[in-house]
């Protein structure tokens, strides 16, 4: 116990906090009465008020008296029960005021130490006192931690006795070895630069790999600081071991998360820009080539709305092990999102190559799947870009995307290459959205408004406001020249909001030539956006324009992937007034739900059956006949779009399509005097 004690005065010697161990006074009937310095550090010389040889054999009661009374209090409840903690308010003579100190007191056979906290002035050495009290516990035996001391060579002095149960070695087993010696060889490089900056002085921490006595492993972190002389040379170093193996094998599982996808178990996005950076620096220095090839399931969409997002859920999961399994050992799977993946093909020399791995990812997308007792049959579409010297991981994700658009345009079900025309073709995209964006900021996108109106009389009811964009070089840019690249890109929903904007400005304004209402697009893109419906009535009500003035034109494609969930939305905007119209009715393959499910209050016949009305087989006028009577039963608005001709006209008319749109009624126009401000 006497070289624990002497071993404990080592430990704290350094520390800012006074530190003494004493002997109990007792009297003839053994009660505590006093105690006396046994030996103490230097800030407990500075509290006590003296040098150390002159206070050490005092008792405390002669040189601090208003201090004894709780230092006893402390240290006879230490001798009953052990370690023992009190908070004690203590007369400061050097002020008026009072000092707030923490005591600890702890047996050391026939002594007591003592550790005494300012508290009142340092909040800063908590951690020092909680180290310390640490240090306490591990001499009775009150942790698993492992405390070690060691001198200026690299071998380990003393170490407590817990380290047979943190590492299954005995303490004499360890006691003479380096702890280079129990890390892995990987990890010693650790230990070695720790030894050189305890030599510095410096207190160092670090976490290593650990062998346990049977041979495993176990993370540990250490935390050692550097033991002084009196002349404050470093001539040793004591620190303390603490089994972190519970917090790495946590951040294993967080880094694992943020690089796979939680359903499929594969790679992620975040995971393929890394890996093909990887590859494709690799590749560089090899003279080869890295094969991008992005996998998009058909039809995918149709099953995933008609069975159920469980069903959908399962179709990726198999798709995945499919696509797996058609790989070889070096090549790459991620699941991009949605129901797209992308395949890494490193080291490639010759394009047959990616090909080959292209072609056995369509025939597994392609075999059936019973999904639900359902056989179903989904198939793929593949874009495939090969790098070169200069490649970077952002162009050939660009590339083989633009491929992939290639390979669905074309069919699906086949594997397209980039090429340099679809590179051109990728550019302009780039172009086309750079200045979009800017288009937005600069005021040249103009509102046209084109006449909607009641059939049997082409009395003018209302208007739909289409976007244009006056381009400064270009003109007047056709909608399909910039609307799809809005879509993709997310600036659509800008876009919907200066429509409405502008659209609210002129009714506002009480322009003469909008007569009815007024229908304003809003994209499928937009419709996903949080808070779509309450921006829509803050706008209107923000020009005063009356909701019945104002009608929500929505596509029948873009509605149904989302169709429960705008329910609520769409019913609060028909009980408010504003109007609901389906575009492009007759396109989708559940266009009746719509109807069942949503309080629409008008339909609009898409332009495709109007310009197909006299085909020989007149199936386009069967069908478009049908839907005006599902109309008229359903008592909804019927509006036939695309009409151009007096025959159209008459045809739909005498079908019972109660509206029209088309250019024979007039085509988009902006209002007269019109300005672009918005």
């Amino acid at each position: 116990m006497e070289a624990d004690r002497n071993r404990l005065l080592r430990l704290v010697e350094a520390l800012p906090q006074p530190c003494l161990t004493v002997l109990p006074v007792v009297d003839d009937d053994g009660t505590l009465v006093d105690v006396v310095v046994e030996d103490l550090n230097a800030a407990a010389c500075r509290l006590l008020g003296g040098e150390h040889d002159a206070l050490v054999g005092r008792r405390v009661s002669e040189m601090r008296p208003g201090l004894a009374p709780e230092l006893l209090t402390t240290c006879r409840e230490a001798l009953l029960s052990g370690m023992h903690h009190e908070r004690h308010g203590v007369l400061d003579p050097d002020s008026d005021g009072d000092l707030l100190l923490d005591v600890w007191a702890v047996p050391l056979g026939d002594a007591l130490a003592l550790v005494l906290d300012d508290v009142t002035r340092e909040t800063r050495v908590v951690r020092a006192l909680e180290d310390l009290q640490h240090s306490y516990r591990l001499l009775a035996d009150h942790s698993s931690d492992v405390v070690f001391e060691g001198g200026a060579g690299p071998s380990i002095d003393w170490i407590s006795p817990s380290v047979r149960d943190l590492l299954g070695w005995a303490p004499e087993e360890v006691v003479g070895r380096s702890v280079a010696d129990l890390v892995l060889p990987e990890d010693r490089p650790l230990i070695e630069r720790a030894r050189e900056e305890l030599a510095l002085g410096l207190s160092v921490q670090y976490q290593a790999r650990f062998l346990r006595r049977d041979g495993s492993t176990v993370w540990l972190a250490a935390d050692v600081r550097p033991v002084y002389d009196d002349s404050g040379a470093v001539v040793g170093r004591s620190g303390s071991w603490r089994d972190v193996s519970a917090e790495h094998a946590a951040a294993e599982l967080l880094r694992f998360r943020d690089l796979h996808d939680p359903l499929t178990g594969l790679n992620n996005r975040t995971w393929l820009q890394d890996s093909l950076a990887e590859l494709l620096r690799e590749a560089r220095g090899a003279r080869t080539s890295v094969a991008v090839l992005f996998v998009d399931l058909d039809n995918f969409k149709v099953v995933n709305d008609s069975l159920g997002h469980a069903a959908g859920d399962f179709l990726l999961q198999e798709m995945a092990s499919r696509l797996r399994s058609a790989l070889r050992a070096q090549d790459r799977l991620a699941r991009y999102g949605g129901d797209e993946f992308v395949v890494l093909v490193p080291g490639v020399r010759d394009p047959g190559e990616a090909e080959g791995v292209a072609s056995r990812l369509l025939a597994e997308a392609a075999r059936p799947v019973v999904v639900h007792g359902h056989q179903v049959m989904l198939g793929a579409s593949i874009g495939v870009a090969v790098s070169n010297q200069r490649s970077t991981p952002q162009a050939l994700m660009r590339d083989s995307d633009a491929a992939l658009s290639r390979a669905k345009e074309s069919g699906r079900g086949r594997i397209a290459y980039f090429d340099r025309s679809m590179h051109k073709q990728a550019m302009q995209r780039l172009t086309t959205e750079d200045e979009l964006r800017s288009a937005l900021a600069g005021d040249e996108l103009v509102v046209h408004y084109q006449p909607i109106v009641e059939h049997a009389s082409r009395e003018v009811v209302g208007h739909e406001a289409l976007v244009r964009w006056s381009h400064p070089d270009r003109g007047l840019v056709p909608p399909l020249d910039f609307l799809p690249i809005a879509e993709t890109t997310g600036l659509i929903v800008e876009i919907d909001r200066f429509v409405l904007h502008s659209v609210c400005r002129a009714l506002a304004d009480r322009r003469p030539e909008l007569a009815g209402h007024v229908s304003v697009n809003v994209a499928p893109r937009h419709l996903q956006e949080t808070g779509w419906r309450r921006a829509i009535e803050e706008t209107v009500a923000a020009y005063s324009v009356p909701t019945s003035r104002i009608v929500v034109e929505v596509t029948e494609t873009g509605i149904l992937p989302l169709l429960e969930s705008l329910q609520p939305d769409f019913a609060l905007l028909r009980a408010e007034g504003f109007g609901i119209h389906v575009d492009d009715f007759g396109t989708g393959y559940s266009s009746i739900s719509l109807l069942r499910d949503l309080p629409i209050n008008g339909l609009k016949l898409d332009g495709s059956f109007t310009r197909r009305l006299g085909d020989p087989d007149g199936k386009a006028a069967v069908l478009a006949a049908g839907l005006a009577a599902l109309a008229s039963s359903l008592g909804i608005q019927s509006i036939a779009e695309g009409v151009e001709t007096e025959d159209d006209a008459a045809i739909l008319l005498a079908q019972g399509w109660t509206h029209a749109q088309g250019w024979l009624f007039g085509r988009p126009q902006p209002l007269p005097d019109a300005t672009h401000a918005r």
